[in-house]
């Protein structure tokens, strides 16, 4: 028995003692049900995590054109009236993807230049040396390059021009230049003005998809073309999911001005 002295009030011992327990016990329980429900919950978003990485990566590299003159909307290079683009005129891409990935966009352009866009350069083309590692980026649905609003301009010379787009699960190196594996002969000459060819491969595939191709030349002549584009792609399986090239005519200054006449 316990007494409380200040009052002269009794109090069983056990009753302050089984109390305490009681409440012991209620904290404990509280503490296992919220250690085994963090548990699942983390074991939810591993399993979530480790199939999303270990699914294939899907996407798309769309691309869009205008004329270097100011209110005219771009479209799609696959659209009626995209085609040839000219010098001045402005490119902006998209890449749109079904779970989050990081993307490389590369530009082969007409004067025989390799340029990394995306994610070495963001709005302006300060960066213009491909053998300089990328940066690391998050992994995004959609990426744009430049951002909404922008674009990267087209010289003079003509040709077809050439986007690439390279995407995997996880980042590159942070020390891998891609210079050296990007290696193409100068640009061919376009064989019309209309002329567009895409091109998809993913990791672990044996060949080239041809996805879209319009105006081409002769087969002879398209398959020169093309063959040393698609061994790169093959050659590049072996560091990246997904590549995807969009070729697309660039008619010089001189050309237009004929074709006018």
């Amino acid at each position: 028995m316990e007494m409380d002295q200040q009052r002269g009030t009794v109090f069983p011992d056990s009753v302050p003692r089984d109390g305490r327990i009681g409440s012991q016990r209620g904290l404990w329980m509280l503490l296992i049900v919220s250690l085994v429900a963090v548990g699942i919950f983390a074991a939810s978003k591993f399993r979530s995590t480790k199939i999303q990485s270990t699914q294939p990566v899907d996407g798309k590299l769309s691309i869009f054109v205008r004329t270097a003159q100011r209110g005219i909307e771009p479209i799609s290079v696959e659209q009626a009236g995209a085609l040839p683009v000219q010098a001045g005129g402005i490119m902006s891409l998209e890449a749109n993807f079904a779970q989050a990935a990081c993307a490389y966009f590369v530009w082969f352009d007409c004067e025989g230049r390799v340029q990394p866009l995306y994610p070495w350069n963001y709005d302006a083309l300060e960066v213009t040396d491909i053998n300089q590692p990328p940066p690391t980026r998050m992994g995004a649905k959609i990426i744009y390059s430049p951002p909404i609003g922008g674009g990267w301009n087209f010289g003079k010379q003509g040709g077809l021009e050439t986007v690439m787009l390279l995407a995997r699960r996880e980042p590159v190196d942070s020390q891998m230049s891609l210079g050296p594996l990007l290696k193409l002969p100068p640009p061919p000459k376009m064989q019309h003005r209309e002329e567009l060819v895409g091109f998809l491969v993913k990791r672990g595939e044996d060949s080239v998809t041809t996805f879209v191709s319009k105006n081409r030349a002769s087969e002879e002549e398209s398959r020169a073309a093309d063959d040393e584009v698609k061994s790169l792609m093959l050659r590049l399986r072996e560091h990246f999911d997904l590549i995807q090239v969009v070729r697309f005519a660039h008619e010089e200054e001189s050309q237009t001005q004929t074709n006018k006449k």
